[in-house]
């Protein structure tokens, strides 16, 4: 006599493998690899265990310079470089994800304004109305104008 033994209810046999999505593990491999944010998605071997573990990623390092030694050898594992990384508070060290988190707080406001300035630049009147440097008033506010980096707009009342 025969028994059939049938398979568990989810479908996978002890030891085997759910089958791989070719298609998928190309499409994550992919964005593992776009610069800066790519690396946010990649699985990693961070010690940190918060959200700040998917910042600081080597494993997903720029490419293609940062995958062959020489270039590793000088940017990332340069004696001086590491020397220099030996100086430091241990006060710091305790708080650097506050000290990093600042930091891209600081900068990210820094985006922010230089963008502006950069829309300051603009020679359309409805953007320079919006993102002008300086603006004054002549004859009692019969003349307004706007002054942007390259252009002045003026407004009649």
């Amino acid at each position: 006599e025969v028994e059939s033994k049938s398979p568990p209810e989810s479908g996978l046999v002890k030891g085997s493998r759910p089958p791989r999505n070719v298609v998928c593990d190309l499409f994550w491999a992919a964005v593992f690899k776009i610069p800066i944010c790519g690396g946010f998605c990649a699985p990693n071997n961070s010690p940190v265990n918060s959200c700040l573990n998917h910042f600081s990623n080597e494993e997903t390092v720029p490419q293609p310079c940062l995958r062959r030694r020489v270039c590793r050898s000088v940017f990332e594992h340069n004696s001086l470089l590491r020397n220099f990384g030996r100086i430091g508070f241990a006060w710091a060290d305790r708080h650097r994800a506050k000290i990093m988190l600042s930091a891209f707080a600081v900068s990210f406001v820094a985006w922010l304004m230089t963008i502006a300035s950069a829309f300051a630049n603009s020679s359309n009147a409805g953007v320079l109305q919006d993102t002008f440097w300086a603006q004054g008033e002549v004859d009692g506010g019969s003349l307004m104008y706007k002054v942007g980096l390259n252009f002045v707009y003026i407004e009649r009342s």
